[in-house]
């Protein structure tokens, strides 16, 4: 809930930390993936960030990513929209 709902990260005194951490944790429960990522700062709203998560194609860790994402959507967890975006 963490990354998905924008209640709970308003929650977090240090959100960036606690997604660090977030990250941490599933990386030693799941193994070690080798990400790339890159967070995006709206310039006039500091509390908009875009976080990109990527994988070199092909690669174990990319259908790893895959299989997590496969799963998530099955347990009806989707990315949160801001409404009218």
């Amino acid at each position: 809930m963490l990354f998905l709902d924008p209640h709970v990260r308003a929650l977090q005194d240090d959100w960036s930390a606690r997604a660090r951490e977030a990250v941490s944790s599933l990386r030693m429960a799941a193994g070690t993936f080798d990400l790339d990522w890159q967070a995006l700062a709206n310039v006039e709203d500091h509390e908009q960030i875009i976080a990109l998560i990527t994988t070199h194609p092909d690669s174990p860790d990319h259908a790893a990513i895959r299989r997590l994402a496969s799963w998530a959507s099955k347990q009806g967890l989707q990315p949160s929209h801001s409404a009218g975006c």
